[in-house]
């Protein structure tokens, strides 16, 4: 995936984007992501790839064990 670059503006819509997606239940990420007005579609590769690694944190059981000292 090609970076792109963000400035102020980009990455504040990216984290409004963000938090409204995070709102959503995970089912329902996808159709809001490809419902998203053109002016965002520059925002969304890097949208679908953070909601894919939220959704990987979201499901696993990282915290269900405690780590061993």
């Amino acid at each position: 995936m090609t970076r792109l670059e963000l400035n102020p503006q980009s990455a504040a819509a990216l984290n409004r984007l963000l938090d409204q997606a995070l709102d959503l239940a995970p089912a329902e990420r996808e159709q809001w992501l490809a419902s998203l007005p053109a002016e965002f579609a520059a925002l969304q590769p890097r949208l679908q790839d953070l909601l894919s690694r939220a959704a990987c944190v979201e499901t696993s059981d990282f915290l269900g064990t405690l780590p061993k000292f």
